[in-house]
C-alpha cells in the first residue's frame, strides 16, 4: 500500500502535464491514470512469476516476448486479416519500383531498428527486475521528457 501511495506523485505529474493542453479531457486523464496503474501492476506480476517459477531475468523476458509475439499475430489475424492478405502484393509492387540499393537500405534500417528496440526493452527489463516498482516507474516517467528534449534539440523543433 505504501508503494502504491508513493506512485501517486508520478501518476499526478503525468496527469497534470496534460492539464494545460487545449485538448485535455477527463477521458484522457482516466487513460493516463489507468496506464500508470497497469504499468505498476505489470511489474509486480512479473516479479511474482519470476519468484514462483525460478526464472532468471533473461529467460522470463524471452518467454514474455515469445508469448507477446503470438498475441500480436493473433490480433493481426483477427483485426486486419484483409490487410495481411494484401501485404504480399504490396511488397511485390514495391519490389518492382524500388532499386536494389533502396531495398538494402530499407532492410538494413528495419533490422537496425529491431535490434535497437530489442536492446532497449532488454535493458529496461533487467533494470525493472533489479529495482523497486517505484524506482522503475519514476525512471520510466523521466524517459518521456528526456526523449522530448532530445527531439527538440536534435531536430530544432519550435516549442509552443
Amino acid at each position: 500500500a505504501l508503494q502504491l501511495a508513493a506512485l501517486m506523485p508520478v501518476v499526478l505529474g503525468a496527469c497534470f502535464s496534460s492539464l494545460g493542453s487545449s485538448d485535455f479531457t477527463g477521458l484522457g486523464l482516466l487513460w493516463v491514470v489507468i496506464s500508470n496503474l497497469c504499468f505498476c501492476l505489470r511489474t509486480i506480476q512479473y516479479k511474482k512469476v519470476r519468484k514462483e517459477h525460478g526464472f532468471d531475468d533473461w529467460t522470463l523476458f524471452y518467454h514474455i516476448c515469445r508469448m507477446g509475439s503470438l498475441c500480436q499475430l493473433l490480433y493481426a489475424l483477427l483485426g486486419d486479416f484483409a490487410g495481411l492478405q494484401d501485404a504480399p502484393a504490396a511488397l511485390r509492387a514495391s519490389a518492382e519500383t524500388a532499386s536494389p540499393q533502396e531495398w538494402l537500405t530499407v532492410i538494413g534500417l528495419v533490422l537496425l531498428n529491431g535490434a535497437m528496440y530489442y536492446t532497449y526493452l532488454q535493458f529496461s527489463w533487467v533494470i525493472l527486475m533489479r529495482v523497486s516498482v517505484v524506482t522503475h516507474a519514476v525512471g520510466n516517467s523521466m524517459r518521456r521528457p528526456v526523449v522530448l528534449i532530445c527531439n527538440v534539440l536534435y531536430f530544432q523543433n519550435e516549442i509552443s
